[in-house]
């Protein structure tokens, strides 16, 4: 325990990743530019544009302070942490998981009734995807899991197709396929981003 009475725990991941919005979403629009335009800077060129402004300007010193914060908590290579990028992931990921939950709701009597639900299930997944890229290639590249989390999902969704296509449809479990270091792809979903994989996507219909 910490000297002020504290459990000393360290914030989960959705708690920072939820902080880095409410701190994005105070941001004036100038300030969310910068923070927008420090994605496409070197670091070493952030830090030297900060020290001559900040000498130079003194009454920016406030905004420059907001702007290396916010430019501070990414990026880290372990998981999604660009603030931009975590609402929107948040946003379509919520969609996705309602709409899967959605279509869950009626269970399959028949093959295409399955074939069917898979097929609307991995659509779900493939606008969440495609929402998600409209951020642009630039900004989801600097951060840095990020089309590797998208890779996955897509990956997921080819595996889901091949298996709607089988005649054991409904009667042979889904095996979900192995992401580039070997494990299980659902996995590497979760550990990169605050979306989990909704279980029906790892069930057979």
């Amino acid at each position: 325990m910490s000297s002020d009475g504290t459990s000393g725990e360290r914030p989960s991941r959705r708690e920072r990743a939820n902080q880095r919005v409410l701190e994005y979403r105070s941001l004036s629009p100038l300030e969310r530019e910068a923070v927008s335009r420090s994605k496409r800077m070197p670091r070493w060129l952030v830090v030297t544009l900060a020290g001559v402004v900040g000498s130079v300007v003194l009454a920016g010193g406030v905004l420059m302070w907001r702007f290396l914060s916010a430019y501070a908590v990414h990026d880290r290579i372990e998981f999604i942490d660009d603030p931009v990028v975590v609402e929107r992931v948040s946003t379509a990921c919520d969609q996705m998981t309602k709409e899967v939950q959605r279509l869950g709701q009626d269970p399959p009597a028949t093959q295409e009734q399955r074939v069917a639900l898979v097929r609307a299930q991995d659509a779900a997944v493939t606008a969440m995807v495609a929402q998600i890229r409209t951020l642009g290639q630039e900004r989801l590249a600097n951060d840095h899991p990020t089309n590797a989390w998208l890779a996955d999902w897509e990956s997921l969704v080819q595996a889901r197709d091949v298996y709607s296509r089988l005649p054991e449809l409904g009667t042979k479990n889904f095996q979900e396929p192995l992401s580039t270091n070997g494990e299980p792809v659902t996995q590497r979903i979760n550990s990169l981003g605050d979306c989990p994989v909704p279980a029906a996507l790892k069930a057979k219909p």
